[in-house]
């Protein structure tokens, strides 16, 4: 059996739209977002979405942007947090990697719009700590084989 591994998600923002794209154009970078609107007083967790340096790449501001296009339009109160990931010593980022970190982010939270892994996890065993500007996420997810705790 795998050990678990544990990753810390440094979160920032949040940003108007137009800020993150503005703020978050850099080449190289890698990890997860979250996209809230906060409208009449109430915070709805919307997507969690991730970005990795792959042949198709595409940075943080991108993929907002690309959001912006195609459903976010014509919603007022979106703001945006981003979460650089870090990881234990030795260990590397990867496309997997992130992915799986996603994953277990929209599993365990249910987004209104994500679709993909609102199901089910399948994932490696991971410790997710969440710190900085986490909004409504939890502040620490465990997996194991049979269960998934939350705090």
């Amino acid at each position: 059996m795998a050990s678990m591994e544990k990753v810390t998600i440094v979160w920032s923002g949040p940003y108007s739209i137009e800020s993150a794209i503005r703020k978050l154009d850099r080449e190289k970078d890698f990890g997860v977002y979250m996209i809230i609107r906060e409208w009449k007083g109430k915070k709805t967790l919307l997507y969690i979405g991730s970005v990795y340096g792959d042949k198709y790449w595409r940075s943080f501001a991108d993929r907002i942007a690309e959001h912006k296009r195609e459903w976010l339009y014509d919603l007022r109160g979106i703001r945006i947090y981003v979460g650089r990931v870090k990881l234990q010593k030795g260990k590397r980022h990867s496309k997997k990697r992130i992915e799986d970190i996603e994953c277990l982010l929209i599993y365990v939270h249910q987004p209104e719009e994500n679709v993909r892994c609102m199901s089910s996890y399948t994932g490696r065993e991971l410790k997710i700590i969440n710190v900085g500007r986490r909004g409504p996420l939890f502040r620490e997810i465990y997996t194991s084989e049979d269960y998934i705790e939350y705090y």
